[in-house]
């Protein structure tokens, strides 16, 4: 948009020059300055904006970054973790914890958007724990809440 800001901006004031200097007429240089006047304009007010969502961009992309290294690291540490800290982290990530049907669903308050998982896809991760011994619903005492 900057480049076809120079472009638009260099052809109006080509055409402001060309109707001093008496080249064009009043009618043509009406018809050819206002469009491009009216242009000018327009991406005078979209480049500011965009801009500033790049820079949001920017800094979620670097959020995401930040939030995934942590995660790497509570996954490193989680072992060492007792009951109690375990479960507050639990409850900080987590916005939801449903049972039904024998499946667990866990929503999440964040999800990852890095380019990596994107590229990856969705993970399906159903099956990949086995269910409690003699009970189709999960009874951790962590999964509950209160």
């Amino acid at each position: 948009l900057e480049r076809e800001y120079d472009r638009a901006e260099k052809a109006r004031k080509h055409v402001l020059q060309l109707h001093l200097d008496g080249h064009i007429d009043e009618d043509q240089f009406v018809r050819d300055h206002g469009p491009l006047a009216e242009r000018v304009r327009q991406l005078e007010d979209q480049i500011p904006d965009l801009m500033g969502e790049i820079d949001f961009l920017k800094i979620q992309k670097l959020s995401s970054d930040q939030i995934l290294t942590e995660a790497r690291d509570l996954h490193s540490r989680w072992p060492e973790l007792d009951r109690d800290e375990k479960r507050h982290v639990i409850e900080q990530i987590t916005s939801q914890i449903r049972i039904l049907d024998g499946e667990i669903e866990i929503d999440l308050c964040y999800l990852p958007s890095s380019s990596q998982e994107l590229a990856e896809g969705p993970h399906n991760h159903r099956g990949s724990w086995p269910p409690p011994a003699g009970s189709r619903r999960a009874t951790s005492p962590w999964l509950r809440r209160g």
